[in-house]
């Protein structure tokens, strides 16, 4: 099964992040746990963690590139899964967006219950 990978909420008043460096190269094996990727909000950088295993399918934001919180910015699964077409770029967000209220709950299409597991670097 391909799951989706997305731009976590790391704070209520978190609406859109960076994407400072990939940790993970596309094929690469992952398990849960394994870091992923920095991230930079406007108040630090920490590492998201993946919360499944599989293979990185496909990584659809490239380093340095500003997204909203929720965007698919990658798909892990097994090698014979199959990884959906995008049906458009990746949202970037604009440096005049507005933020919007947004709930202390999970945003990301995972079923974890862990705020989308991150540590602070």
């Amino acid at each position: 099964m391909i799951n989706e990978v997305t731009m976590p909420s790391m704070g209520a008043d978190m609406t859109e992040g960076t994407i400072a460096k990939w940790l993970k190269a596309e094929g690469d094996q992952i398990s849960r746990g394994d870091k992923l990727a920095e991230i930079e909000t406007d108040k630090t950088v920490v590492e998201m963690e993946a919360y499944a295993d599989g293979v990185l399918r496909r990584i659809t934001v490239e380093e340095g590139s500003l997204v909203q919180v929720g965007t698919v910015i990658a798909y892990i699964g097994d090698p014979e899964d199959e990884i959906p077409e995008a049906v458009s770029d990746p949202v970037v967000a604009e440096s005049d967006t507005q933020p919007s209220e947004q709930s202390d709950a999970c945003s990301c299409s995972c079923s974890c219950s862990c705020s989308c597991r991150f540590s602070i670097s």
